[in-house]
C-alpha cells in the first residue's frame, strides 16, 4: 500500500457508491418532475448503459491521448458537472442526458482504475491492487443508500446529486492539481 493507491482506493469508493446514484434515485427524481411511465423513467438507465458500452471501447484511445490523470481529471470532473446539472435542472430532457454523461464517465473511470491500480502497485502485486481497487468500488456501494439517505435528509433529493457531484468534482480539480505540481517538479528538474 502506498499513498496513491490509497488515494485510488479512496476514488474507487466515490465511484462505486456514484453508480448508484442513477438507479436509486434516477426514477425518484424523475417522478418530482412528472415523469412516473416505467418506460420514460428506463430511458437515462438504458441510454447510460450504452453510452457506457461505447466509452469503454473508446477508453484505450481516451487513455493513450490523456494518461491515466487525465482520464481521471476528465472522468470525475465532468460526473461531477454532469451530476450537480443533474440536480440543478428542472427539464426531464437535461436530467437525463446528465444521467447519460454520467455513465458513459463511470466507465472511463472504473476502467481507469484497474489501469491506475496496476500502475501504482509493486511488481507482482497488480492483481492485489485490482483486487482492491474493485473491492474499493463495488463494496462502497453497500454505504450508498445510507450516506445518500443522510444527504437527502439534510439537503433533500436535489442534495444527493449535488454532494455527490461536488464531491467528484473537488476529487477532479485535485488530481488536475496534483498532475501540474508533479508536471512542474519534473520540469524543474530537467533543467536543473
Amino acid at each position: 500500500m502506498n499513498s496513491r493507491l490509497a488515494g485510488l482506493l479512496a476514488v474507487g469508493a466515490l465511484a462505486g457508491m456514484s453508480m448508484m446514484i442513477a438507479p436509486i434515485y434516477g426514477p425518484i427524481y424523475l417522478a418530482t418532475l412528472g415523469l412516473v411511465d416505467t418506460r420514460q423513467v428506463a430511458i437515462p438507465l438504458t441510454l447510460g448503459s450504452i453510452a457506457a458500452v461505447f466509452a469503454s471501447a473508446c477508453y484505450g484511445a481516451v487513455h493513450k491521448r490523456l494518461g491515466i490523470a487525465g482520464v481521471t481529471v476528465v472522468s470525475t470532473s465532468g460526473m461531477g458537472i454532469a451530476l450537480i446539472v443533474a440536480g440543478w435542472t428542472g427539464n426531464e430532457i437535461t436530467f437525463m442526458a446528465a444521467l447519460v454523461a454520467v455513465g458513459a464517465l463511470l466507465a472511463l473511470l472504473a476502467l481507469n482504475l484497474n489501469a491506475s491500480a496496476v500502475a501504482f502497485s509493486t511488481p507482482h502485486r497488480e492483481t492485489q491492487a485490482i483486487g482492491l481497487a474493485n473491492g474499493a468500488m463495488y463494496g462502497c456501494q453497500m454505504l450508498f443508500p445510507f450516506v445518500a439517505g443522510w444527504i437527502r435528509d439534510m439537503a433533500g433529493l436535489n442534495g444527493v446529486f449535488f454532494g455527490f457531484g461536488l464531491v467528484m468534482l473537488v476529487v477532479g480539480l485535485t488530481a488536475l492539481a496534483a498532475t501540474a505540481l508533479t508536471r512542474r517538479g519534473a520540469s524543474a528538474q530537467v533543467l536543473a
